[in-house]
């Protein structure tokens, strides 16, 4: 999977990895819908510049940066 890298306008390699901000639990204690960069997931796609997106995301979503 690639990644645009939205800083650089580049395609990156990305690889599956535990979403950074819920450590892969799908929410923090604090989220009512789950987390927002992972929806909910626990996994996502990550480049190593920081830029994310969902493992099943919607169509049309973009990457965001962590």
């Amino acid at each position: 999977m690639k990644l645009y890298n939205h800083s650089k306008c580049v395609m990156e390699d990305a690889k599956k990895s535990k979403c950074p901000r819920c450590n892969g639990f799908g929410g923090t204690i604090y989220d009512e819908e789950g987390c927002n960069i992972c929806g909910g997931d626990g996994i996502l796609w990550a480049s190593k510049s920081g830029w994310t997106r969902r493992i099943n995301g919607r169509i049309g979503e973009s990457e965001k940066l962590y």
